[in-house]
């Protein structure tokens, strides 16, 4: 790649920085953006923010020295990348980012569409930064380098212009077209503040750094702060100085489609446009890890009534049929009879066909087994589910399905165990299987085993009021074991558990737990599966540079992969769980979770 188009790329790059941004969050720009933004994510300090996520247990393993030579490989070849770009762009783009102390803001600013029939509107992304003081003429000389290098590729396309907008000298990319002048990136700073724009498709008469830079003067009519739609975004103050704020109205992005031929309206399939509120706020300290999200819509949203149906009454109490040494467990309060009701009236709604052949199914199997499908086998369920897993010494084989499954359990909690227990006794003698069924009694309890492949067996008890599954005989009786002495330890009763479930809400539909060791693990393990789907995707791997030369890519995974320190290592380092929150109501979905 030439050195323009490299520049082009990183000025690109610069603009759309905040979009893969995993955790980002709320600033003062909300008081410079329009109140029509549409997205918008910011970090209030970015500095803070890092120094919170450090002090996380979870991320403080990664300062242990087994992580050393690694992290000797990353600085030794990050700063060899950092000169070479520099030699060729003439920017040192680690020193363009020291210019940065503050918060940061990235957001879809409101379209003025063409209405260009079956077209999608054009788009502009801004992203916002807070400048050290005095440092704003560094980072505009900086970008009008990268931008003269744009320049300099574009074979006559591309000219850098520099005009006065709201009172201030900014920097224009505009293309030429035949009929048109069209500005593709802008960018300003005014009171150290550093405003970028790429705009797709805007006329100079109609550029929207002009109404940011209102914005940045507080001289708009209307801010995002001030928007209703912001406004009922429902943020949670989780107390933390640093927090990082998404929201997106996904209603009015719904809209944004392509226009029908005809009609003028885009058409939006299943009421995906009765979406509205999309909330993520994170903050991160020495206590953990702390994150809120929410999504809210309104009736119209085809899965609403799925959605509050399957709603139960109850919290969720799976967790304390489980051993405390799991990997990962859930648990979930649902109504699965209502959700089958309401989802069965959907289906009559639109297909009435099908639902005359759901219901016919469900009768024929009654038929054949003296089982209603609905009015019996759902019903003798009381609405308490569990799933968990639990690797094996020396972790799980991503190549071994059937060790995955060996590791996995099912519960259900039970109204009428006797009546499910009729009806699987029925479904196995109609297959012929009650021949070579087992049966046992453990603490007092039936077990049965029951052959489903060669060389495997399906254990599963209705002991306790509660369907147990796996085909591992040790989860099933580890189940069982709880289920007649409930002062064993469990799940729901580990210290880290329960410290973490009063960070959460404490009505909850569903509950997630995991050990926060496989946050870290994750971390780890990611060179490996990258590297997996580098090699499935392409077989031009290209190189980059790092340290003192170049390198392709799937060679410096190999390289980093290899400085990786074992996994037990990590499970010695990292202890406790995190825990997830999931809570259904008839307006939407609320999630909080908890990681040390």
């Amino acid at each position: 790649m030439t050195a323009p188009a490299l520049a082009r790329a990183a000025l690109a790059l610069t603009c759309c920085a905040g979009l893969a941004a995993p955790l980002v969050a709320q600033s003062g720009f909300t008081d410079v953006l329009p109140g029509d933004t549409l997205a918008w994510a910011a970090i209030d300090d970015l500095e803070g923010a890092l120094d919170g996520t450090l002090a996380t247990q979870s991320y403080k393993v990664l300062m242990d020295p087994a992580f050393d030579a690694l992290r000797a490989e990353l600085a030794q070849g990050f700063t060899g990348m950092s000169d070479h770009y520099e030699t060729v762009l003439g920017v040192n783009l680690l020193e363009l980012l020291g210019h940065v102390e503050g918060g940061a803001a990235v957001a879809l600013l409101h379209l003025r569409s063409r209405s260009i029939e079956g077209l999608p509107p054009d788009l502009a992304w801004t992203l916002l930064l807070d400048l050290k003081e005095g440092a704003g003429d560094d980072v505009l000389t900086a970008l009008d380098e990268l931008a003269e290098l744009a320049v300099e590729d574009s074979e006559g396309r591309l000219v850098l212009k520099f005009e006065e907008r709201a009172g201030v000298q900014a920097s224009l990319l505009v293309e030429l077209n035949d009929s048109e002048e069209v500005v593709t990136v802008s960018y300003a700073v005014d009171q150290d503040v550093l405003v970028i724009v790429q705009e797709f498709g805007a006329a100079q008469d109609e550029l929207h750094l002009e109404t940011l830079l209102l914005g940045v003067a507080g001289e708009l009519d209307e801010t995002l702060a001030e928007a209703p739609e912001f406004a009922a975004a429902g943020f949670v103050d989780q107390g933390a100085p640093a927090r990082a704020r998404l929201w997106a109205d996904l209603g009015q992005l719904m809209l944004l489609g392509p226009v029908s031929e005809g009609s003028g309206d885009v058409q939006v399939p299943f009421g995906l446009d009765a979406l509205g509120n999309f909330v993520i706020e994170s903050s991160a300290s020495a206590d953990g890890l702390l994150q809120d999200m929410s999504l809210h819509w309104d009736q119209g949203l085809d899965a609403a009534e799925l959605v509050a149906a399957a709603r139960g009454d109850n919290d969720p109490v799976a967790l304390a049929w489980m051993p405390a040494d799991v990997d990962l467990g859930a648990a979930a309060e649902l109504d699965i009879a209502a959700l089958a009701d309401a989802w069965l009236s959907s289906i009559s709604a639109q297909s009435p066909e099908l639902a005359v052949a759901l219901i016919s199914g469900m009768n024929d199997l009654e038929a054949e087994f003296g089982f209603h499908p609905r009015d019996d086998v759902i019903e003798a369920l009381n609405g308490q589910y569990g799933l968990f897993l639990r690797e094996p010494e020396g972790g799980l084989d991503p190549n071994d399905v059937f060790g995955l499954i060996d590791s996995v359990a099912f519960c259900a909690g039970l109204d009428d165990a006797s009546l499910l227990g009729e009806f699987f006794d029925a479904v196995i003698r109609s297959q012929g299987l009650h021949v070579a069924r087992k049966r046992d009694i453990f603490e007092g309890f039936e077990v049965f085993a029951l052959p489903v492949f060669p060389g495997i067996e399906l254990f599963y008890s209705l002991g306790g009021d509660v369907l147990t599954l796996s085909t591992s005989g040790e989860l099933v009786r580890d189940v069982l074991r709880r289920l007649g002495n409930p002062e064993l330890a469990s799940l729901a009763k580990e210290p880290s558990v329960v410290a973490a479930r009063e960070r959460l809400p404490q009505a909850s539909s569903v509950l997630f737990a995991a050990t926060a060791a496989s946050t870290v693990e994750s971390l780890v393990d990611w060179p490996r599966g990258a590297a997996s789907a580098m090699s499935m995707v392409t077989d031009e791997i290209p190189s980059v540079p790092w340290g003192d030369g170049d390198i392709s890519l799937d060679a410096l995974i190999v390289r980093l992969v290899e400085l990786m320190p074992p996994r037990e290592l990590v499970r010695q380092r990292v202890q406790g769980y995190s825990l997830v929150s999931l809570e259904l109501t008839d307006g939407g979905i609320e999630v909080r979770s908890y990681a040390p």
